[in-house]
């Protein structure tokens, strides 16, 4: 027979299932923050990608080249993407430009590669 109290068992369950609605409420919306601030930003020497878990500011002296390659994404096949060599041999993809999928008979679209241009164009580095 209950009395009407929860036993200490259902409180801690109570309890976990708050916490766990918590963290995804502050993921979610992190991740919603996120999804607005990924970009590149070009500024005097100095490139500012913002990818989905991560932000790199770049300066001019760091980055070797520019380049559109394909790469592998999964299940999805190969995609166009952009990566930026840098100085000490590493290399980082900028997420926010999508140049298309890469196959034998898909180039890389031209207004995004246009894109490219002009940020290696501002930055004076070189690449393909």
């Amino acid at each position: 027979m209950t009395d009407g109290l929860e036993s200490s068992d259902q409180v801690a369950d109570n309890g976990r299932r708050e916490e766990l609605g918590l963290a995804t409420g502050v993921f979610c919306g992190w991740l919603g923050f996120r999804s607005f601030r990924v970009g590149v930003y070009v500024r005097p020497g100095v490139l500012i990608v913002n990818n989905w878990f991560r932000t790199r500011t770049l300066h001019r002296s760091q980055i070797a080249e520019i380049n559109v390659m394909p790469r592998r994404e999964g299940e999805d096949g190969l995609w166009w993407r952009v990566s930026v060599e840098l100085m000490d041999g590493s290399s980082i993809w900028i997420s926010a430009i999508d140049c298309g999928k890469a196959s034998p008979t898909e180039m890389p679209k031209p207004d995004r590669v246009a894109v490219v241009d002009e940020i290696r164009r501002l930055l004076d580095v070189g690449g393909s």
